[in-house]
């Protein structure tokens, strides 16, 4: 197959495989731009997750229900000083989808200097290579507790919608940072066995009868290959034949399709519009932009897609209320919809509001992001203060046990860093000078703090992991706080 894939006849072509893959990048730079190579100096933690798509985003638009997922190249690349997020976030979600491989591009033994895709000699990336290994080899991070799958028909597959993990109606760009996700290729009449499946959107064909629960839209209205047909409302006009949706001229909010509510199914909560969003509701007597309806199977919402301008997490919102709706994991508050990304294993945290990403997990605790902004990052036993602008902390179990009671532990800190005589344009646009070795470190102003009864003592290590200088570990309150400001290493090995 390839490990490149724009749309998904190419991904319906390569389930036939033995396997799925997909590269991707954060930032990728444009290497070959002239005078000199330009960047987006961008921090993933912080992105409009709902409008710019994420590595984490196109390698779920890659997977294929019952196919393993290997990514054979992903990377932050150097210069975005931000980098030091990829490991922790992708070692993460690839748990938390169930991936079978991630393939760290690259290692090479050529130079000193930090370079766009060599991490070897790049601390804040090399660096995290052992704790996420650990957390992605060890599963210590859960996978999801639902499985999605995108639905996507005969007519889905050929039809001309590239840029699957970004497109404004994209169900990767939400969906993968709560639960798995997988497409399913099929002709007319979904038959797969998910928690949920949504549709494609790429077109209004498909029968999804035979779901355990569905959500269908359709942003393309067409339900030919040729796009000739028109009914935007076909595919949930099937769900239910009696109710109406009528095609009328677009509406305020873009919609050209109305849904009559006298119609709904017996046990149907109408679904409208509103000016904080999407909401359900019973028939109010007071006329309201509807969008569809749902009961305790399917979501049905024909155009939603529609919303994207003014209400661009229309799909969070919409997911969020169902997962309710269906008693599902993962059931958490819509109004967070489009700024906090909550797994449905209560495991990992975006909050792209306050730049953080964490991991919680009973032998994992990770923060990630504008640590000094966050102040003290509570999780569990374990809290982390950090004073630096950005960071990645990562404290990991290395004896397989609880936080709490494990005797081996490996606590990571890195932050930023940058060559020797590294000079960017003004606003980090574009590399003028390059630098050269030795590579400069910003230390690391952190403190961890654990409540165990071990008497832990800290080593920050060499990297060839040799124990180096003994660090000073103090008691608070029970607890041990362990300070990596002094460590001169990315590693401090705790043992009790």
């Amino acid at each position: 197959g390839t490990n490149q894939d724009f749309a998904d006849a190419d991904n319906a072509a390569n389930a036939v495989c033995d396997f799925t893959s997909r590269n991707n990048y954060w930032r990728h730079p444009n290497v070959r731009a002239q005078p000199y190579m330009t960047f987006r100096d961008d921090a993933m933690v912080t992105s409009d997750v709902v409008s710019d798509a994420s590595p984490v985003a196109y390698i779920c638009s890659s997977s294929v229900a019952g196919k393993p997922m290997i990514s054979p190249e992903f990377n932050f690349p150097w210069p975005n000083q931000y980098r030091a997020e990829c490991l922790p976030i992708m070692a993460a979600y690839a748990c938390l989808q169930d991936w079978d491989g991630l393939l760290y591009f690259a290692y090479s033994a050529d130079g000193a200097p930090l370079a766009s895709f060599s991490n070897q000699s790049d601390p804040v990336r090399w660096g995290q290579v052992p704790a996420a290994a650990v957390i992605f080899h060890r599963g210590l991070v859960s996978p999801a507790r639902n499985t999605i799958h995108v639905g996507c028909s005969s007519v889905d597959q050929i039809s001309a919608r590239p840029r699957r993990g970004s497109d404004h109606y994209s169900p990767y760009r939400v969906l993968p940072f709560i639960s798995k996700v997988r497409n399913v290729y099929f002709d007319e009449v979904y038959e797969g066995d998910a928690d949920v499946v949504i549709s494609s959107g790429h077109s209004a064909h498909g029968d999804y009868t035979g779901a355990r629960r569905a959500i269908v839209f359709a942003d393309s209205p067409y339900t030919d290959g040729l796009a000739t047909e028109r009914d935007r409302a076909a595919s949930c006009r099937i769900l239910s034949p009696t109710f109406s949706f009528q095609e009328v001229a677009e509406d305020i909010l873009g919609m050209d399709v109305a849904p009559a509510p006298q119609d709904a199914p017996e046990t149907a909560d109408m679904i409208a519009a509103g000016p904080s969003g999407v909401f359900f509701a019973q028939r109010p007597k007071k006329l309201l932009p509807w969008l569809g309806y749902i009961t305790e199977q399917y979501l049905a919402v024909p155009h939603a897609s529609s919303l994207s301008a003014g209400h661009p997490s229309w799909l969070h919102q919409l997911y969020l209320a169902a997962a309710y709706k269906w008693d599902l994991p993962g059931q958490y508050d819509p109004s967070e919809a489009g700024r906090v990304f909550r797994s449905d294993t209560g495991e990992l945290v975006l909050d792209r509001e306050s730049g953080l990403f964490t991991i919680n997990t009973p032998s994992a605790r990770a923060a990630v992001g504008m640590m000094a902004d966050a102040g003290p990052t509570v999780l569990g036993d374990v809290t982390i203060e950090c004073a630096n602008p950005f960071a990645s902390i990562m404290l990991v179990a290395l004896d397989g046990q609880p936080i709490a009671q494990s005797r081996r532990l490996l606590l990571t800190a890195v932050a930023r860093a940058e060559n020797t005589g590294e000079a960017c344009s003004p606003g980090r646009t574009a590399i003028i000078e390059r630098g050269v070795a030795p590579v400069l470190t910003e230390p690391v102003d952190c403190r961890v703090t654990i409540r165990t009864d071990a008497a832990l003592r800290a080593s920050s290590l060499t990297p060839t992991g040799a124990r180096a200088d003994a660090l000073p570990v103090t008691t608070v309150g029970g607890a041990r706080v362990i300070d990596v400001t002094a460590a001169h290493s990315p590693w401090v090995l705790l043992e009790g």
